[in-house]
């Protein structure tokens, strides 16, 4: 596996944002035109002469049989105007003389100064201080028009319908405007985009919003993409009425006439949106509208990033995706690493499950691992684990991907990369993939994990090494993140910081002064934890307090007023860690949890419905040690009662006498 030296901007997941995820709005390479422009309005007559007197042209002085097609221009000072109408031209001498009436103006463009003034190319350019004496001699540059009448045969160049009676040569751009403003508005948004020239840009749209086509719009959204990062810049963007005008006009267009787009510019405008995070249901449901288009004539990068943006607006539209989806083949198959990093994201993070294409990209798990790219590895893993994806090659891709973790940790380590490494071994544990080696690495890489992972990606870190029980040789990394305490509780992370604990905790690690430290810290943070955080966060810390035997009163009795919501609102797993963990240090902290324990109570029927055969007994446990089945007419005894019915009951939907398995 080689490594990856592309480390473009990317971003919040690390994703590169540049131009390997969108459409390439560069301007095309220049192609070479027999009128001596590219396609953009600039001139590619790379073999003009400067000099005047250096006529090598074998041109001939009468009006018929001129065959010639030698380009020696006596160029001074800019001698062809470019094409765009409201281009003003300083100092430029334009000299086209010929001495010959009658020209039939082959390619060869030799000029000299006389009389005779051939009226400008473009009838809408201003030229000041120029002087324009344009004299026909032998052969003149050709008219652009062929609408033209000719008094002239056997003329065997490009233009056979031209008139040049007098040497007056018609406008070389009567017919071309519509083209021509094409090319200048692409240069134009072109350098816009160079410069991030938000609105500029946009400006340049309003004035020209009717000669702008879907080229032009797609390349608009990228400089917007470009230019536009934070959310005030975003929130700023969406009341600029200049926006509001492209916006809808590009919804109406969609809507009218989507044929005029094609599904790399929809892709774009796309994801440029997506990057943004700007969402608009008349904008999707017009991409949803089209989804059998997208997918049928979409490629891959196209696919993922119409996808990667539907997941960041946060909308999970069914057709699309299962459109998406059923080109599984030629998506894995075709598509780039980045690409299908890029599908499998999206697909996890909107929980669309879609077997058959998770089992076609991790068939395509030797190119995944040959293309170096770390970021997409991680990205990859990480949508299998969220997905909880069983496929068949979902084994083998993890399997390739632990076969590499060297080069893996140390690429990631080395730049700062700290969330590939906390995508992939979460991603390991939370798949079940255990793998020493892998573990063994990341701890090794314990000061910059420590140092450079934010407080997310050291939570999913340890939360790995505690779900997998690796604790060999991870002593350091435990105390290198322990000993991060200050700017953990300083992120105001309350789930982030609650799990760091809980995984301390699991892994038994607390008596050392760093530890003892966080424990403290987090301790503290007991009113953000209560008010900040929800019913998850309060259950991580108080089971992992009352594990490693910390009584922190404080912390208890904010958590204990929170009874109602966490009766209310707490799944069942949160119910029974915290019952346990009141019961497990509530006597000695003194913490009167009574309301706490008769809301939970009170939650009978849920539990019983809902709640798995540990987190059952666990309660009924807590209730016990807690004293509550002392009351004899208390809420406690009777859910307990209820509870145990429950338990010895044959007719339960789980196994009869689940209890003696636990």
């Amino acid at each position: 596996m080689h490594r990856s030296d592309d480390r473009d901007d990317r971003d919040d997941r690390g994703y590169r944002n540049d131009s390997r995820d969108v459409q390439d709005d560069r301007q095309p390479a220049k192609r070479r035109r027999d009128d001596g422009y590219d396609d953009r309005g600039y001139n590619n007559n790379n073999n003009n002469s400067n000099n005047s007197n250096n006529n090598n042209t074998n041109n001939s002085n009468n009006s018929n049989n001129n065959s010639n097609n030698n380009n020696s221009n006596n160029n001074n000072n800019n001698n062809y105007p470019p094409r765009n109408n409201n281009n003003t031209y300083n100092n430029n001498s334009i000299n086209n003389n010929n001495n010959n009436n009658n020209n039939n103006l082959p390619n060869n463009n030799n000029n000299n100064n006389n009389n005779n003034n051939n009226p400008p190319r473009n009838n809408n350019n201003t030229y000041n201080n120029n002087n324009v004496n344009n004299n026909n001699n032998n052969n003149n540059n050709p008219p652009r028009s062929n609408n033209n009448n000719n008094n002239n045969n056997n003329n065997n160049h490009n233009n056979n319908n031209n008139n040049n009676n007098n040497n007056n040569n018609p406008p070389r751009n009567n017919n071309n405007n519509k083209d021509k403003s094409a090319r200048v508005l692409s240069s134009e948004i072109s350098e816009m985009k160079k410069r991030q020239d938000v609105i500029g840009v946009l400006a340049l749209y309003t004035k020209n919003a009717s000669q702008m086509n879907a080229i032009h719009l797609s390349n608009i959204y990228g400089v917007l993409a470009r230019g536009v990062r934070r959310a005030d810049d975003v929130a700023r963007l969406q009341h600029d009425p200049n926006f509001s005008k492209l916006f809808d006009d590009t919804i109406d267009e969609l809507k009218k006439n989507p044929e005029k787009f094609d599904i790399r510019q929809i892709a774009t405008i796309t994801h440029s949106l997506g990057r943004m995070k700007i969402s608009d249901k008349r904008f999707t449901n017009e991409i949803v509208n089209n989804h059998q288009r997208i997918a049928q004539e979409g490629e891959p990068q196209a696919l993922s990033n119409i996808v990667w943006a539907f997941a960041k607006f946060g909308y999970k539209a069914d057709a699309l995706f299962n459109a998406v989806a059923a080109q599984h083949r030629r998506i894995a198959e075709a598509g780039e690493v980045q690409n299908l990093s890029n599908v499998a994201w999206a697909f996890a993070t909107l929980g669309c499950k879609a077997e058959p294409l998770f089992a076609s990209i991790a068939g395509q798990h030797e190119r995944i691992i040959e293309s170096g790219n770390v970021q997409a590895m991680s990205n990859i893993c990480w949508a299998f684990a969220k997905l909880n994806s069983k496929v068949e090659a979902g084994g083998t891709l993890f399997k390739a991907v632990a076969g590499e973790h060297r080069q893996i940790v140390r690429v990631s380590a080395g730049s700062g990369n700290v969330q590939a490494i906390s995508n992939i071994v979460w991603a390991f544990a939370k798949f079940g993939y255990k793998d020493e080696g892998l573990f063994e690495a990341v701890a090794a890489e314990h000061v910059q994990v420590a140092r450079s992972g934010d407080v997310q990606h050291l939570s999913n870190i340890l939360w790995a090494f505690a779900t997998i029980g690796h604790i060999d040789k991870a002593e350091a990394l435990l105390e290198a993140v322990a000993g991060q305490y200050k700017r953990i509780v300083g992120s105001g992370n309350v789930l982030a910081m609650s799990i760091i604990a809980w995984s301390l905790a699991k892994l038994g690690y607390n008596n050392s002064t760093q530890a003892e430290g966080l424990f403290e810290a987090v301790a503290g943070e007991h009113e953000r934890i209560v008010g900040g955080g929800d019913v998850q966060a309060m259950s991580n810390t108080c089971w992992a307090f009352a594990t490693v035997g910390h009584k922190a009163e404080a912390l208890f009795g904010a958590v204990a007023a929170e009874y109602k919501r966490i009766a209310e609102t707490g799944d069942v797993q949160h119910l029974s860690n915290i019952c346990w963990a009141f019961a497990t240090v509530g006597v000695g902290v003194g913490v009167e949890a009574d309301a706490l324990f008769e809301a939970v109570a009170g939650e009978m029927e849920r539990l019983v419905r809902d709640g798995k055969p540990q987190e059952l007994t666990t309660i009924m446990w807590s209730f016990a040690i807690a004293g509550k089945l002392d009351e004899d007419e208390g809420k406690g005894k009777v859910l307990t009662e209820k509870l145990w019915t429950w338990a010895c009951d044959a007719r339960p939907r789980r196994k009869k006498n689940w209890w003696t398995q636990m």
